[in-house]
């Protein structure tokens, strides 16, 4: 229970304000505070009465600590950008065969027939089972231009899509595999994408070039605004920023431009102000 030990808690009578003393002990210790009463009669203020000062207490110390804390934590925020930049290493082609017959098992032969001699290719030119994959595989009717007023079209054949998708990871003969893909009787070819292997590591070197853009930001506008520049106290990182073309360069045979991938990082950093700025 607590208990209000009674220190100095008589008033004159001359009504004068005076500073008491009073203590209020609980189970994990005393806390004591400074009070004043002023009365025009000697008294002692209740023990009832000692919870409630000290309950006010409480209630405006935080107020106090919070402004000192305010004060404290005066802080610069800045934002850091980066952008690095790296030629391709590897190329994804989506390349493949349209055939079309009057039954299925023709169109089917005919196209497996051409993507058989790309995997052979493709063999030629190192490429790993990890780095081929079928990406389209599909069979369609072939209908009738022409039908009876009110009639249903009559399917006449059928079209056989066979496309799979290969990664080349030696930049320096992708013109001639492209020319030999179209010499192979390829007669689809979905695009070309370019890419990096080892991306983490250039967004990685994008990330500490935006942390120190970021720190020289700060230390222009601690100079300028004459105080100190103190430690990082937080760091935000804006987005997920996908890499993108750059500068293109071209291959011979077949012309492809390939340029740079740029790989981008922004963050957001919070100084604290130096206590002597």
């Amino acid at each position: 229970d607590e208990q209000c030990l009674d220190e100095a808690y008589r008033v004159p009578p001359d009504g004068q304000r005076r500073r008491m003393a009073f203590s209020l002990t609980t189970p994990g210790g005393a806390y004591r505070q400074v009070c004043t009463n002023q009365a025009s009669d000697p008294m002692t203020i209740p023990a009832s009465k000692c919870a409630g000062l000290f309950a006010a207490a409480v209630l405006v110390l935080p107020w106090a600590g919070s402004t000192a804390g305010a004060q404290a934590m005066r802080t610069i925020t800045v934002h850091g950008t980066a952008t690095v930049q790296a030629p391709p290493d590897m190329a994804e082609i989506s390349v493949g065969a349209v055939s079309r017959s009057e039954d299925v098992e023709t169109a089917m032969a005919d196209s497996s027939a051409t993507v058989e001699q790309i995997l052979a290719i493709a063999d030629e030119f190192a490429i790993a089972p990890a780095d081929r994959q079928t990406r389209d595989l599909s069979v369609v009717p072939v209908f009738e231009d022409d039908r009876d007023a009110g009639g249903l079209p009559g399917i006449i054949g059928y079209e056989v899509s066979n496309i799979v998708a290969l990664r080349l990871r030696d930049l320096s003969r992708l013109g001639e595999f492209l020319d030999r893909l179209t010499g192979a009787g390829a007669n689809r070819m979905g695009g070309i994408r370019f890419g990096v292997s080892d991306r983490e590591a250039l967004l990685q070197q994008a990330r500490r070039e935006a942390i120190a853009d970021a720190r020289a930001r700060a230390a222009l506008y601690a100079e300028q605004a004459e105080v100190t520049l103190g430690r990082v106290i937080g760091i935000a990182e804006d987005a997920a920023l996908l890499p993108r073309a750059g500068q293109a360069s071209a291959f011979e045979a077949v012309a492809v431009a390939v340029g740079t991938r740029a790989f981008s990082a922004s963050v957001t950093v919070r100084f604290a102000i130096g206590e002597d700025g």
